[in-house]
């Protein structure tokens, strides 16, 4: 085994090797003991309870892959989503007055409760909105705080499928 060569001073905290250094020890500078501490290599979970209620892969995912579940437990990695946004409309336009409207989709011409209610892209006149501050949902109608000014462009969008 090769040596170490610990960076000397060390300061307190201070990691070696640098974070990010795959499959090898890290040692983290213990200044009121003064002596390197190897680093765990494993995630400390506060409620073991919740870790030990799924069956783990055996193997590490893929560099783009993330951890799923098939929803009795057993845990999987699969490709990262790719979110796909699909369009919405609104019931009626703009005139400056109102500030509610009945969120619909065009497809259908049926109207549309995204679920959640977070789950709405908004671009007003070409700016994004902030949701719970520009604008809220309620069921199938969205309130925007101030009223947007006749003829304003709207594109609203979801990333679950109408």
């Amino acid at each position: 085994m090769p040596a170490l060569n610990f960076p000397y001073p060390p300061t307190p905290g201070q990691l070696y090797p640098t974070p990010a250094t795959s499959g090898v020890t890290q040692y983290i500078w213990d200044a009121t003991a003064g002596v390197w501490n190897a680093v765990a290599t494993f995630v400390k979970l506060n409620n073991q309870s919740a870790y030990n209620g799924y069956i783990w892969p055996n193997t590490d995912g893929a560099p783009g892959q993330q951890l799923e579940t098939d929803g009795a437990g057993n845990l999987y990695w699969d490709a990262a989503a790719d979110p796909e946004l699909f369009p919405l409309a609104l019931l009626q336009g703009f005139n400056g007055v109102l500030t509610t409207f009945n969120i619909i989709d065009p497809a259908t011409n049926n109207s549309y409760t995204p679920t959640p209610s977070s789950n709405l892209v908004v671009i007003l006149g070409g700016v994004g909105q902030t949701p719970n501050s520009a604008y809220t949902v309620s069921a199938d109608t969205i309130s925007f705080t101030n009223p947007p000014a006749s003829g304003t462009d709207i594109a609203i969008f979801t990333v679950t499928q109408p």
